[in-house]
């Protein structure tokens, strides 16, 4: 079973920040909320698997960015 490191993490989030367009968004923050968020991308997390609860926890992250979205 393969995690995200750190950086790969990172380097994702900023490629799917700047490819879909959201270049006023602070994306060091955005990588911050990600990162406190363990179940979106720890495997090791009780709850990575649970999909009721993802899409949850990314209109979290929107709200605290001030943005909405679809996950």
């Amino acid at each position: 079973m393969s995690l995200f490191r750190a950086d790969s993490l990172d380097r994702y989030l900023l490629q799917w920040a700047w490819d879909s367009g959201v270049v006023a968004m602070d994306k060091t923050y955005l990588i911050e909320l990600v990162r406190d968020v363990t179940p979106l991308w720890d495997q090791r997390d009780k709850n990575y698997h649970n999909s009721n609860l993802k899409p949850k926890l990314w209109d979290e992250i929107g709200e605290k960015l001030n943005v909405t979205g679809k996950y």
